[in-house]
């Protein structure tokens, strides 16, 4: 009996891809999760909307608990920026080895399609997107310079508490370097994971290619 498996073969691998994709770059989780397989189209519009925050009003003895409008605002988002990294393993390469291929192709895909998608993530990590910014210099860098400081800006902004924070490579290793983190989260033993935990409600990632020329980091 013969069996077609190249589509089987396929599947497996862009299956175990994601699952590595979200490992290896954390931050693509905490932006997005929904990675279904629901049909899209190319430049297809997808519309979301954000509700309006309605007014908080006294009970009136008079006329009651009195009404008030509310209102909605449409945001759209083109799908316009499809990512791929496509690799073909027949059944007769699948079968003539012991070698787990689609772990070794899934990993080199991972990789692949995760430096994209950063890539293009972190072009928008600009000033000029953003109504506020602080710049810190890595010589200054610890717990308190750049975490609980924009922390406590953002909460005096009355920004939601879904936050996370991506760094490049110097200041990350600044932030593994400060003995107040290694002390009060890791209880004194040391560091023994290569990533940094949710630290004063801030999930923390590296990105090492992130531009420091205009950017925020």
């Amino acid at each position: 009996m013969a069996n077609t498996l190249g589509t089987l073969n396929a599947s497996l691998i862009a299956q175990r891809g994601l699952e590595l994709l979200v490992t290896d770059y954390p931050v693509i989780g905490q932006i997005v999760s929904d990675f279904s397989n629901e049909d899209v189209k190319y430049n297809q519009t997808i519309t979301t909307r954000i509700p309006s925050v309605g007014t908080v009003q006294d009970y009136s003895t008079t006329n009651g608990y009195v009404a008030s409008g509310v209102d909605t605002t449409d945001v759209s988002v083109t799908l316009s920026n499809f990512k791929h990294a496509t690799f073909e393993i027949n059944d007769a390469e699948f079968s003539a080895t012991n070698r787990n291929l689609v772990e070794d192709y899934s990993q080199a895909f991972s990789v692949a399609l995760g430096d994209a998608i950063m890539s293009s993530i972190g072009a928008l990590f600009t000033s000029g997107n953003f109504s506020y910014s602080t710049t810190q210099a890595v010589s200054g860098a610890n717990r308190k310079t750049v975490i609980v400081a924009p922390n406590t800006a953002l909460n005096k902004r009355k920004v939601g508490k879904n936050r996370f924070g991506i760094f490049n490579s110097d200041l990350y290793a600044a932030l593994l370097s400060d003995d107040s983190i290694v002390d009060l989260t890791f209880k004194g033993v040391g560091i023994g994971e290569a990533q940094l935990p949710v630290i004063h409600g801030v999930a923390l990632s590296e990105y090492t290619d992130l531009s420091t020329t205009s950017n925020l980091i």
